[in-house]
């Protein structure tokens, strides 16, 4: 049977798991949308709890189906181009704990679901899947965080934790250089960044790393550039992950 209510019980619920992240996390649910993103899901083992369609979809009979009209599909979606399929997932678990001999990409504030996702895609993409998130970060199973990483984030790991515990961490091992445009800051390849195995660190566009994790940092690196005042964090992220690559064995 097809819902056409916007009242429905369960249209209610779906609306909130797109738009509340304190519902997303009280259920243990996340919402996405795509074809493309629920095939990603399936292949990661991400345990599905039901499938939003405009009809049924036989390759899918094993799940829990509903069935909505076009017009409910774009009401229940936050984007602005529904696509024909949503899902809804429950959220995997997050590391336990920061272990210091791993490599770590540290996100430090960073608000926009759209950056967050794509260095997701990016760090996945070069197998630094390993995520420090901290107070303030947008929401990693936020419909626009998924879509950003198309489903990457389903590939990735993730804890989210303060700077105390990366203190902590740090006094066990852990190493990291932030991003900053101090002059003593030094070009990624010739960093201890990559030789050495350092986490990444990455801020907020705007206000750069906060005070906090500037002083946890053991070097800083920044990228030389001259026509423009700054680069979009996730750009920047996507050439510093890529030297980190680089150094890697299987990398460049």
């Amino acid at each position: 049977m097809t819902i056409t209510s916007r009242q429905n019980p369960k249209i209610r619920h779906l609306r909130r798991l797109c738009s509340d992240s304190a519902y997303r996390r009280e259920t243990g649910l996340f919402i996405a949308d795509g074809e493309k993103c629920l095939q990603e899901a399936v292949s990661r083992g991400i345990e599905l709890a039901e499938i939003v369609t405009l009809e049924e979809l036989p390759e899918y009979s094993g799940y829990e189906l509903t069935v909505v009209t076009a017009e409910l599909l774009e009401y229940i979606s936050p984007l602005k181009t529904a696509r024909d399929v949503l899902f809804v997932g429950k959220i995997p678990a997050p590391l336990a704990q920061i272990a210091p001999a791993t490599r770590y990409v540290i996100l430090d504030g960073i608000q926009d679901s759209g950056n967050v996702g794509t260095i997701i895609r990016t760090g996945v993409a070069f197998g630094l899947n390993r995520f420090i998130l901290t107070p303030g970060c947008a929401d990693i199973f936020s419909p626009r965080t998924i879509r950003a990483s198309m489903g990457t984030v389903f590939s990735a790991e993730y804890i989210y934790t303060d700077c105390a515990a990366i203190a902590a961490a740090k006094a066990r091992g852990l190493r990291i250089a932030g991003t900053a445009l101090y002059s003593e800051a030094k070009q990624p390849r010739d960093s201890e960044l990559l030789r050495g195995g350092y986490s990444a660190a990455f801020g907020a566009e705007g206000r750069g790393l906060t005070v906090e994790m500037t002083e946890l940092c053991d070097e800083f690196v920044k990228i030389p550039i001259y026509g423009a005042e700054s680069l979009n964090v996730a750009v920047a992220a996507g050439i510093i992950l890529y030297e980190m690559f680089s150094e890697k064995p299987g990398g460049k």
